[in-house]
C-alpha cells in the first residue's frame, strides 16, 4: 500500500495532521520511495519562488518486498504547482555482470590456489596498469567458475534443503523414519543451518552495512537496504549539451568521452597562493619522487575497511588482504609506475 502525503486542497499540510500522520507511519513501518530526477515537487510561483519537497509516497515493508524494483520519478507540474509523482512496480536497473567478491569464498579450502593459478599468467610487453587488468579479470572469471562449481546457488541449496527437512516430516507423521531417513534429515538441517548463515553474510555485504555484526539474523532488513541502495545509485538519464541520454550504451559513451577529454588538457590557474607569506614551516620534498614501499602499500591495505565500496571490478579490500602475497608485486609495480 502507497500513502501519499501532499494534500489537494492546500498547498500545506497543517501540523497537527503531520504529527497524527507521522505517527501513523511509525505505526505501520513504512519507508519513503526515493524521488530519481527531482528536488522538489513544490513551488509558489513568484519571481523568487519558494521551492519545498511537499509531495512525498511512503510504502510498507510488504509492498516493498513485492516491488523490490520499484521507481518513482516525477512528471511535469504543467498548471498546478504541484509536481505528480509516477511510480512503476518493475524497472529493473540496467547494469552490466560484473564480480560479487563474496567475503566467505576466503574461508573456503581452494581460494588461495584459485587465485595462484589465475594470477601467474600475464602480458608481455605491457604496462604495469594493462598487466593489472588482464589478471584481475582473469581471477574474476575463475573465481566465478570456482564458486559455481564448488558452491553454487546457495538460495536454491537452502530451497531444496528446506524441501526435503517438509517431506520427511510428513512422513514422520504417519510412520517412524528408518536410520537413514533420520540421518539424512540431521544432515538437511545442519546444512540449513549453514546455508542460511551464508545467505544472511552475502545479504548483509549487498546492504553494506558495517555496523551490524557478521551474524546478525535481520536478512530482511539487508536486503531491503540493498534495494534501496540500487535504485538510489542507478543513473535513468544524463543530460549532454541539452540532450537528455536515456540509452545506457548513450550514457556510458558520453561519461567516456567526457573524462576522455579531460586527460591532458593544460589547466591555468585563475588565482595563485604565496606560500612563501603564510609563514609555513618548510619541508624536504626531495622524498615525493622516490619509488613506494612495499610495506607503505600493505599498510594502507590493511587499515582499510574489508567489505565497504568494492571497486569496479568487484573486488573488495577483503580480496587483497588475504591474496596479498600472490598479488603484491604487481601492486607494488602498478604503485611505482606513477
Amino acid at each position: 500500500m502507497i500513502y501519499h502525503t501532499a494534500d489537494k486542497n492546500n498547498d500545506r499540510l497543517d501540523r497537527r495532521c503531520m504529527r497524527h500522520f507521522g505517527r501513523f507511519l511509525g505505526a505501520v513501518a513504512v519507508e519513503e520511495l526515493h524521488l530519481n530526477g527531482r528536488l522538489f515537487t513544490w513551488t509558489n510561483e513568484r519571481l523568487h519562488p519558494t521551492l519545498e519537497r511537499i509531495d512525498r509516497a511512503f510504502a510498507s515493508v510488504d509492498w516493498l518486498e513485492l516491488y523490490p524494483n520499484h521507481h518513482m520519478r516525477a512528471l511535469s507540474s504543467d498548471c498546478s504547482n504541484h509536481t505528480p509523482l509516477l511510480p512503476r512496480m518493475d524497472v529493473v536497473p540496467w547494469a552490466r555482470k560484473r564480480l560479487h567478491f563474496e567475503s566467505f569464498w576466503t574461508k573456503l579450502p581452494g581460494f588461495l590456489d584459485v587465485v595462484a593459478s589465475a594470477w601467474e599468467p600475464t602480458l608481455l610487453h605491457a604496462d604495469a596498469f594493462r598487466i593489472m587488468d588482464y589478471k584481475l579479470r582473469n581471477v574474476a572469471r575463475a573465481l566465478k567458475s570456482w564458486s559455481m562449481r564448488n558452491i553454487g546457488s546457495v538460495q536454491l541449496q537452502l530451497a531444496i534443503a528446506r524441501e526435503v527437512i517438509l517431506r520427511l516430516d510428513c512422513t514422520q507423521d504417519r510412520r517412524p523414519l528408518s536410520t537413514e531417513e533420520s540421518a539424512l534429515r540431521k544432515d538437511m538441517k545442519c546444512k540449513c543451518l549453514g546455508l542460511a548463515s551464508l545467505k544472511r553474510t552475502i545479504a548483509r555485504q549487498r546492504s553494506r552495512l558495517m555496523f551490524l555484526a557478521e551474524g546478525d539474523a535481520n536478512t530482511r532488513f539487508f536486503h531491503l537496504k540493498a534495494c534501496h541502495r540500487c535504485r538510489k545509485n542507478h543513473i535513468a538519464s544524463l543530460r549532454v549539451q541539452g540532450n537528455d541520454l536515456v540509452l545506457n550504451e548513450q550514457m556510458a559513451d558520453a561519461v567516456y568521452h567526457h573524462y576522455s577529454a579531460l586527460l591532458g588538457t593544460p589547466f591555468h590557474r585563475a588565482a595563485t597562493v604565496n606560500f612563501d607569506s603564510l609563514g609555513l614551516a618548510q619541508h624536504d620534498l626531495s622524498m615525493l619522487d622516490v619509488c613506494f614501499f612495499e610495506f607503505e602499500i600493505w599498510a594502507t591495505i590493511s587499515e582499510l575497511p574489508s567489505d565497504k565500496a568494492p571497486r569496479p571490478d568487484g573486488f573488495t579490500r577483503l580480496f587483497y588482504k588475504v591474496a596479498w602475497p600472490i598479488i603484491k608485486q604487481d601492486v607494488v609495480n602498478a604503485f611505482n609506475a606513477f
